[in-house]
C-alpha cells in the first residue's frame, strides 16, 4: 500500500471510527484489553447505524446484530480469543447479549457508563499516563464546533470532560 504523508492541504477520503475519551480511560482504570476497545468502538459504530435504521425495542433501546464469524475477522482472532474478549466487555458492564432464539440472531446492546457515577481519573504512571493537555481561556485550540464538544470552566479548558 503507498502512503504519503498529511500535509496542511491533504485531503483525505477515508472514514474513521469514533472511540468515546472515557472509554480509553475505563481501559485504564478497569484493565480493559486493547481488543476489548476495538471491538466496542466498531459496535458504537454499528449501534449509530442501527439508531438511523430504527433498530431499537419497544424501550427505545437501540441493538444490533453482529455475527460471531465477522467479528473474529475484524479482530483477526479465534474463536476463544473473541469470547474473552466479550466475556470482558459484558463483565465490565459494557455489553448486554439478548438471545433470539430458535432461528433468531441474538441482540447485542452496548452500555456506556453513567456521567453522574463513573469519574475518570488519570494514573500517573510512566508507561500508561495520559496526558491532560489543558489550554489558556483566552487561546483555545482550533476546532469545528460542530464536531467537537468542550467543556469550558472558569480559567482553564480542558480536552478531557470534567464530570
Amino acid at each position: 500500500m503507498k502512503t504519503q504523508r498529511f500535509t496542511v492541504t491533504a485531503e483525505t477520503n477515508a472514514t474513521y471510527y469514533q472511540m468515546p475519551r472515557w472509554l480509553m480511560q475505563y481501559a485504564a482504570d478497569k484493565y480493559l484489553c486493547c481488543e476489548s476497545v476495538v471491538l466496542y468502538t466498531i459496535m458504537l459504530d454499528r449501534v449509530r447505524m442501527s439508531r438511523a435504521n430504527g433498530w431499537q425495542n419497544e424501550n427505545g433501546e437501540v441493538y444490533i446484530y453482529f455475527k460471531r464469524e465477522q467479528m473474529m475477522q475484524l479482530l483477526n482472532c479465534k474463536k476463544d480469543k473473541l469470547s474473552r474478549v466479550l466475556r470482558e466487555l459484558a463483565s465490565n458492564n459494557l455489553l448486554d447479549l439478548e438471545k433470539g432464539g430458535m432461528y433468531h440472531a441474538n441482540r447485542l446492546y452496548l452500555r456506556y457508563p453513567d456521567a453522574q457515577e463513573y469519574k475518570p481519573v488519570v494514573k500517573h504512571s510512566e508507561s500508561c499516563a495520559i496526558p491532560q493537555t489543558e489550554y489558556p481561556v483566552n487561546n483555545p485550540p482550533e476546532t469545528d464546533a460542530n464536531l467537537t464538544k468542550v467543556r469550558i470552566s472558569r480559567q482553564v479548558m480542558s480536552v478531557f470532560p470534567h464530570t
